[in-house]
């Protein structure tokens, strides 16, 4: 929904982008992609960025928690784990405009800012990291939600490389698979 603000007349003051769409999006032109210029201000929460959100930076602040990892917590053992960590960005905004619920997050830039996340949050730049629960409250008091967040770069590379390594495995097995069906067909058609 966050790429609508593209078909409004007028510039928007605040956007706020819940784990934007990857799909047909990601490569697709700005005119039908949520960015920077689509309002005043726009801050991001990415929630899933290896399958259906983007892990880029898409606004003026973009907030990963959890440091961008494969499963946001609570979602290992969910029926379907893609859909609970896309849909966790818009559980975390929800709870955000709760009294007492803060989402606490630290700069990637400035190691000693820190900032809110969500409803609440003050017009930021950057790129910002935090620590949630793995359900509800997944809000945590300031200590627990940026404790290691200076760490999550390092987190997103490593969760971007095992991303990587599972879709390079399951290329292969499939790769593998067809290769071996062929084979095994022309050894059981007398050739």
């Amino acid at each position: 929904a966050a790429q609508t603000s593209k078909y409004v007349f007028e510039k928007l003051k605040h956007i706020t982008g819940l784990d934007p769409a990857k799909p047909l999006f990601v490569s697709a032109a700005k005119l039908r992609r949520l960015d920077q210029t689509d309002a005043e201000f726009v801050d991001v929460i990415h929630t899933d960025t290896m399958q259906y959100g983007v892990l880029r930076q898409v606004g003026h602040a973009d907030f990963y928690p959890n440091f961008g990892k494969l499963e946001q917590p609570g979602c290992e053992d969910a029926d379907n784990i893609t859909t609970c960590n896309h849909n966790r960005a818009p559980a975390l905004y929800a709870e955000s405009i709760m009294p007492d619920h803060k989402f606490w997050a630290l700069s990637s830039e400035y190691p000693r800012k820190v900032v809110l996340m969500g409803y609440e949050a003050p017009l930021n730049h950057g790129t910002f990291f935090l620590n949630t629960n793995s359900e509800f409250p997944f809000a945590l008091n300031r200590e627990e939600s940026i404790a290691g967040a200076e760490l999550g770069f390092n987190q997103m590379k490593k969760s971007f490389a095992a991303y990587v390594d599972k879709a390079l495995e399951t290329a292969w097995i499939s790769q593998f698979t067809k290769s071996t069906q062929v084979k095994a067909r022309t050894l059981g058609s007398g050739n």
